[in-house]
């Protein structure tokens, strides 16, 4: 019984869409990072607002993008992340929202 109940749940997990596993994912690594991470995501807020190509969430107070959030470079960053080859044609849009959010951009201070 106990093992057909983890059978039953392993599959309902495996129905969920991908964004889900990287949403529960995310939440588990980043649930203590917070507390020791001193930026925080309305750092330069006024400069997202003004410039969001060189300022997004989490760039340290004069910090900026040394490349520039455009279109053409998220882009880039989707093919060479595989959003297209690799995600669900209903998940991709989640992705390239994710990389425009969060991506790792090398920044300068």
């Amino acid at each position: 019984m106990k093992e057909t109940w983890g059978v039953s749940q392993e599959d309902s997990r495996a129905a969920q869409p991908m964004s889900r596993h990287i949403e529960e994912w995310a939440e588990r690594r980043m649930r203590n990072v917070a507390e020791t991470y001193v930026t925080k995501v309305g750092s330069n807020a006024s400069l997202q607002k003004s410039d969001p190509e060189h300022y997004g969430p989490c760039i340290e107070e004069g910090g900026s993008y040394q490349t520039p959030r455009t279109a053409e470079n998220v882009e880039k960053a989707c093919k060479e992340m595989g959003v297209y080859t690799m995600m669900d044609n209903s998940e991709q849009e989640f992705f390239r929202s994710l990389i425009y959010r969060h991506c790792d951009y090398s920044t300068t201070s």
